[in-house]
Parts: C-alpha cells; structure tokens; sequence
C-alpha cells in the first residue's frame, strides 16, 4: 500500500476511534494553555492536528511523530482560493478529526450537557 493510502487509511481509523470515543486526545498545551493543537498517544508514536491559524479553521496540520518523537509524516491542507472550490477528501477528513479531537481534547460535549443541565435545575 502507498505511503499516501497508508495516511488517509490511519485519518479515518482516528475517525472512527475518536468517534466511538475508544481513544482519547489531549492538548498539546507546549504553545500555552490555548493552544489549539490536540494529540493523541499511540504504542509506536503519536499523531497531532492543528489549525494553523489557531482559528478552529483551514488549513490544518496533520502530523504523526515516530516513537522518538521524529516527524515521519506530515500534511497541510489548503486553503480554498476561490469560491465554490472544494478540499480534497483526505482535506476534508482532516478538518474533521480536528473537530473530534478538539470535541475529546477539551471534554466539550460533557461541558456542554453540565451548563444545559445546570441551567435546567435553576
């Protein structure tokens, strides 16, 4: 399998994971508390994803770090430069496992259901 196959096969893996909630990102908080880089620890090496402008947008890094902490692979989606003009798939799955480990990283969905369920019992 191709080193680019290989990439997008472990994007929608992290997905899938990261959806049924079996692995757990963390902020990667080296650039401060508001960092908006999440990280996910795995046996072989570690896998990061950022917004590069810290605004939750594209583009986005994906990274993944061998066991010594060495790059080994890295993507950079793209920004859109013209109306209508859409991201590739692999692009796509990127931002989206960046909002689920952002979702994970920061616990919003338990934030979230404790405000609503605070403001339910006022």
């Amino acid at each position: 399998m191709e080193t680019s196959q290989m990439l997008r096969q472990l994007v929608k893996t992290l997905i899938e994971t990261t959806r049924e909630g079996r692995v757990e990102w963390a902020a990667d908080e080296s650039d401060g508390p508001d960092s908006d880089t999440f990280m996910l620890s795995l046996t072989r090496g570690s896998v990061f994803v950022w917004s590069v402008d810290n605004d939750g947008a594209h583009p986005f890094v994906f990274q993944v770090r061998g066991a010594r902490g060495q790059v080994v692979e890295r993507i950079e989606t793209t920004r859109p430069f013209e109306e209508g003009q859409e991201w590739t798939p692999l692009e796509d799955d990127i931002r989206k496992l960046y909002d689920l480990a952002r979702r994970s990283a920061l616990n919003i969905d338990e934030v979230l259901t404790q405000m609503i369920n605070d403001l339910r019992s006022k």
